[in-house]
C-alpha cells in the first residue's frame, strides 16, 4: 500500500515538473519571437517572400531649369513602422529606382497574424515640385512635377522673385557655380544676354521702381 502511494506521489511530482518546463519553454519562445519582430519587417515570421520596387520619374522638362535635386530620400515602412522602416536614396547612379527583395508577406505576432502592408514616402523634396505616387501591385511609381509656369525673374524657381534671384544672376555672370538656374527667366530685359543689368533690374523692381515694362514677376 505504501509502495503504491509513493508511486502516485512520484507521478504527480513528475507531472508538475513537466507542466512547469513546458510553460518555461513556451514563454521563452514567445519572448524570442517578440524580440525578432521588434527589429524589422524582414524578421517577421514569414517564409513567403516578395519584391517591392519604387521608381521615380521627373516631369521638369529634363531638368531644364536646374531645380532637380541630386538625390531624393525615400522611406519604406512595414505596417506603418510596426515591423520597421528603411531609408533609401534615389539618384541618377541607381537610375532613380530601388528594388527590395526578400520582404516577408505575412506576420505572426502572438495571437495576431495578417499580411504586411508596405508603403513608400518621399522626404524633403524641393517646394517647387508636386509629388504623386501610384501603386501598381508591388510597384510604386513616383512622379515629381515642376509646379506652375516660369515667372520672369524667378531664377531659382521658388515661385517668387526675390533678392536671391538677383544674387544668383550676379554669381552666374562672374562664373561662380549656382545650384538652381532657370536661364529662360533670367534675361529680364530681353537683350539676349544674362548679366549684371538683369540683376540690377530685379533689385530696382524689388525696391519699388517702375520696371513694369519688363514684366518682372509675371508668368511667361
Amino acid at each position: 500500500m505504501k509502495q503504491k502511494r509513493l508511486i502516485s506521489i512520484l507521478l504527480a511530482i513528475s507531472l508538475v515538473i513537466g507542466i512547469t518546463l513546458c510553460t518555461v519553454v513556451m514563454t521563452s519562445a514567445a519572448q524570442k519571437g517578440s524580440d525578432e519582430l521588434s527589429d524589422t519587417g524582414e524578421s517577421a515570421f514569414s517564409s513567403i517572400r516578395t519584391t517591392y520596387v519604387v521608381t521615380l520619374y521627373w516631369d521638369d522638362n529634363d531638368n531644364a531649369y536646374g531645380t532637380r535635386p541630386e538625390e531624393v530620400e525615400v522611406v519604406l515602412t512595414a505596417n506603418n513602422g510596426e515591423f520597421g522602416s528603411e531609408y533609401l536614396y534615389l539618384n541618377e547612379e541607381n537610375g532613380w529606382e530601388n528594388v527590395k527583395n526578400q520582404l516577408p508577406v505575412f506576420y505572426y505576432k502572438g495571437p495576431r497574424s495578417g499580411k504586411i502592408c508596405y508603403e513608400y514616402e518621399i522626404l524633403e523634396l524641393p517646394e517647387n515640385y508636386d509629388v504623386t505616387i501610384v501603386q501598381e501591385g508591388n510597384w510604386f511609381k513616383v512622379t515629381c512635377s515642376l509646379k506652375g509656369t516660369p515667372i520672369l525673374g524667378d531664377v531659382d524657381n521658388d515661385n517668387e522673385v526675390s533678392i536671391v534671384d538677383a544674387v544668383i544672376i550676379q554669381r552666374y555672370d562672374i562664373g561662380m557655380p549656382v545650384k538652381a538656374f532657370n536661364s529662360d527667366v533670367a534675361d529680364v530685359n530681353s537683350d539676349q544676354s544674362i548679366d549684371i543689368i538683369d540683376s540690377t533690374a530685379i533689385q530696382r523692381y524689388l525696391a519699388g521702381f517702375d520696371y513694369s515694362r519688363y514684366d518682372i514677376s509675371k508668368n511667361i
